[in-house]
C-alpha cells in the first residue's frame, strides 16, 4: 500500500478511490472518493497529523459512533467505515448536496453547507425568512441537546459543519468531539469556539457555538460583533425585515445574549432551554427568553389557588376537631369540679354556648405571591406590546 504521507488522485484505501480534495480542517483534508464496488460517491476524511492528534480523532471516532448508534438521528452525520493506512487515519462519510453543479466530479461542485449558503444570500434580494432559520437551526439546536444530555460536546459548532442531504441540515466534522469533563480544553475556530472567560464560568461550548451560527444565520457578520445593535440585521437591512419578522428578529438576539452570558446565573440551564426559547413555529407566538410563558404563568398560579383552598380546609378541620372548654366558676382556694349540664339545662333557653370563632389564617404570603405573579403578567404583557413596535429595540 502506498506511504501514509503521499495521498494523491486515484489512491484507494478499503475500495474507495480518492478523485479530489473538497474541504480541509485544522489536522486532516476531506477528498471525494468513488466506491469501486458501487460507483457511488463518497467523502474521505483523512488525518495524517501528529500522533497526539492522530489519537484523538481516533478516540473522537470511536466515541461518536459509540452514542450515535443508540441516538440514530437523521441530523447527525453517519461515519460509514474507519482504517488506518500507516500513521494516519481515515474515515468513511456520505457526500452532502452540492452546488451550483449537480456532479460531484464536476470541478465547480462544492459541497452544500450552511456557511455557503450564508455566503451566497449575502448578494440576493432577500434573506433567510423566519421559516427558514427555523428549519436550518432548530434540529441541530435539539440534537445537540441530546448529545449534551448524553455527556458528549462537539466543540466546533459552526455554519461550515453544518451540512445538508436531501435538504436537512446535519452536523459534520466530529474531530474534536469528546466528553463533558471538567478539563475540557479551548479548541475550535476563532469566534465560534467560546472564550477562557465562558468556559472558567462553567459556560457549555456547545451553547457558545450554537448561538453564534444562530447570530451568523441571522446577520450574515461574524460572531464577534455579538451584542452591537447596528449588526443585528441582514446585509439587506433593518428595513427589509416585516414587524413580525423584526420581532423573531429581536428575540433570537435576546436569546443569543443570554445563551452568552458572562454570568452563569443569567444563562439558560440547558442546552434543550436554548432550543426551546428559539422556537416560534408553535402557533406563531415566541417562547419568552427570560421570563415565563403564559401557561407557565397560568401554572404558577392554579398552584396557588390549590395551596390556599388547601391551607383554609386544613385549618378548619383542626378548629372543628377540638372540644369546646365549658367555663368554670372558681372561688378562692377551692377548685370545683367539671360540671356537665343536666338534660334539661341542655335544653335551656339561658343555658350559655360556648362559641366557635372561625380560625384565623394567615393569607399574606400567599396573597403576595399571587401579587407577584400579576405583575410579571403585566411586565410580559408591556414586552410583547413593545416587541410589536417595529422601531422598539
Amino acid at each position: 500500500m502506498e506511504n501514509s504521507g503521499n495521498f494523491h488522485a486515484g489512491l484507494v484505501l478499503d475500495g474507495y478511490r480518492l478523485l479530489r480534495p473538497i474541504g480541509a480542517g485544522g489536522f486532516g483534508t476531506v477528498w471525494l472518493a468513488e466506491s469501486d464496488a458501487s460507483g457511488g460517491f463518497h467523502a474521505v476524511k483523512i488525518v495524517n497529523s501528529s500522533q497526539r492528534a492522530l489519537e484523538r480523532e481516533l478516540s473522537a471516532v470511536r466515541r461518536f459512533r459509540e452514542f450515535s448508534r443508540t441516538m440514530r438521528s437523521p441530523h447527525l452525520i453517519a461515519i460509514e467505515h474507519v482504517n488506518t493506512i500507516g500513521d494516519a487515519l481515515f474515515y468513511v462519510l456520505p457526500l452532502a448536496d452540492g452546488g451550483p453543479s449537480s456532479v460531484p466530479t464536476d470541478p465547480e461542485w462544492i459541497p452544500d453547507t450552511l456557511a455557503s449558503r450564508i455566503e451566497a444570500r449575502k448578494s440576493a434580494l432577500a434573506w433567510f425568512s423566519s421559516k427558514e432559520i427555523l428549519e436550518d437551526f432548530l434540529p441541530i439546536a435539539r440534537v445537540v441537546a441530546e448529545m449534551n444530555s448524553a455527556g458528549v460536546v462537539h466543540r466546533d459548532i459552526k455554519p461550515a459543519n453544518i451540512l445538508f442531504f436531501g435538504g436537512s441540515p446535519c452536523l459534520a466534522d466530529i474531530g474534536l468531539l469528546d466528553d463533558d469533563t471538567q478539563s475540557l480544553s479551548v479548541r475550535g475556530t476563532p469566534g465560534h469556539v467560546p472564550p477562557s472567560w465562558y468556559l472558567e464560568a462553567s459556560g457549555q461550548p456547545d451553547m457558545w457555538g450554537l448561538a453564534t451560527t444562530l447570530y451568523s444565520l441571522l446577520s450574515g457578520n461574524h460572531p464577534d460583533k455579538i451584542g452591537r445593535s447596528n449588526f443585528r440585521w441582514p446585509p439587506q437591512g433593518e428595513t427589509s425585515l416585516s414587524p413580525g419578522e423584526h420581532s423573531k428578529w429581536k428575540h433570537w438576539h435576546a436569546a443569543i445574549l443570554r445563551a452568552t452570558e458572562e454570568s452563569p446565573h443569567e444563562r439558560f440551564l440547558t442546552i434543550q432551554s436554548f432550543a426551546d426559547a428559539c422556537d416560534c413555529s408553535q402557533e406563531g407566538e415566541l417562547m419568552q427568553a427570560g421570563g415565563l410563558s403564559k401557561s407557565r404563568i397560568g401554572m404558577v398560579l392554579g398552584v396557588i389557588a390549590v395551596l390556599i383552598a388547601f391551607a383554609v380546609a386544613w385549618s378548619w378541620r383542626e378548629s372543628r376537631g377540638k372540644t369546646p372548654e365549658v367555663p368554670q366558676t372558681e372561688t378562692s382556694g377551692q377548685i370545683l369540679p367539671t360540671q356537665h349540664p343536666t338534660l334539661d339545662a341542655a335544653f335551656s333557653e339561658n343555658i350559655t354556648t360556648p362559641q366557635i370563632s372561625p380560625p384565623e389564617i394567615d393569607l399574606s404570603g400567599a396573597l403576595e405571591a399571587i401579587n407577584r405573579v400579576k405583575e410579571s403578567i403585566n411586565e410580559a404583557s408591556i414586552r410583547a406590546e413593545q416587541s410589536r413596535s417595529p422601531n422598539a429595540l
